[in-house]
């Protein structure tokens, strides 16, 4: 299977796809789209005896607003993740080849960046829950 008309559509983009606002937006996209099922399901969770009785903790209540969850995660975003962004931007310019990668070689990518990323992600959590610094200031939403 050619990726190869993909990658057109995709090089038609180029300009947007290699702007430091590109990950930035791609990141909180999947984020909140990957976050609103469990959150429609926690809303209706009080409403639907059905939903409720599959809850981990039933008697529980959501304990932040969504409101409140998502001005955490667009704060957290442009002072996070847009800075680092914008220095990879700088440092490391986006230059798509105009060939496809294979797709075998483009999945395998992924897998490993993927891994790579949750392995980051679940080390930083360690720590943040190892250090008490880093537990109070940063990880503890109160």
């Amino acid at each position: 299977m050619s990726l190869q008309p993909v990658w057109n559509v995709l090089l038609g983009h180029a300009s947007l796809l290699s702007s430091p606002f590109f990950p930035v937006l791609f990141s909180l996209s999947v984020y909140l789209s990957c976050c609103l099922p469990y959150l429609l399901l926690d809303l209706l969770a009080s409403r639907c005896a059905l939903v409720r009785r599959y809850k981990l903790q039933p008697a529980s209540v959501g304990s932040a607003s969504p409101g409140l969850c998502l001005a955490l995660t667009l704060y957290n975003h442009l002072l996070f993740i847009f800075p680092l962004s914008v220095m990879h931007w700088y440092l490391r310019p986006v230059h798509l080849p105009e060939q496809a990668p294979p797709l075998p070689r483009l999945l395998a990518q992924v897998l490993v960046c993927l891994l790579l990323f949750d392995f980051q992600s679940f080390i930083w959590h360690l720590l943040h829950h190892r250090v008490p610094w880093l537990y109070r200031t940063f990880h503890k939403v109160s």
